[in-house]
C-alpha cells in the first residue's frame, strides 16, 4: 500500500485538481494532474509542506455497490502506484478516477491501463 503521506489529499485540493488540472482518459481510468507549483497558490487549497506528489482515488458507488470490491481496487491500484512510483516528477498532484470496467479485469490489466494513462499524462 502506498503510504499516507503520499495519498489521501483535502476535498478542496480534489476540487482544485479537477477543475485546473490536465485530464486525460481511457476506458479503465481518468485522472487529473495539477502542479503545485502553478495551480496550488489559490486560497482554497493548501500546498503540501514538501515539494512530493500527492495522489488520491475516487471510486464511486456507480463501480460496485459492495465496499469488497471497491476497496480490493483501491488496494490494487495504490500498490501499482507505490511500485512505479519513481516514474514520476515531484510535486504534483494526480487524482484518479475508476470507471467500472476495472471491476472485471485482472490486476495485469488495470496495472498496464494505469501506467500507460499516467505516462501519457505527464508527458503532456
Amino acid at each position: 500500500m502506498l503510504k499516507k503521506q503520499y495519498r489521501g489529499l483535502s476535498r478542496k485540493v480534489i476540487d482544485t485538481a479537477i477543475k485546473k488540472g490536465r485530464t486525460a482518459g481511457n476506458r479503465f481510468f481518468k485522472a487529473w494532474i495539477l502542479s503545485k507549483k502553478q495551480d496550488l497558490s489559490a486560497p482554497s487549497a493548501r500546498p503540501a509542506p514538501e515539494p512530493r506528489s500527492r495522489f488520491a482515488l475516487i471510486i464511486s458507488k456507480k463501480v460496485s455497490k459492495r465496499a469488497v470490491i471497491r476497496n480490493k481496487l483501491r488496494r490494487r491500484i495504490y500498490e501499482t502506484i507505490r511500485t512505479h512510483y519513481t516514474d514520476w516528477e515531484n510535486s504534483q498532484i494526480i487524482v484518479i478516477s475508476v470507471k467500472q470496467i476495472c471491476v472485471d479485469s485482472s490486476f495485469d490489466e488495470l496495472q498496464k491501463n494505469l501506467l500507460h494513462l499516467l505516462s501519457q499524462i505527464s508527458n503532456s
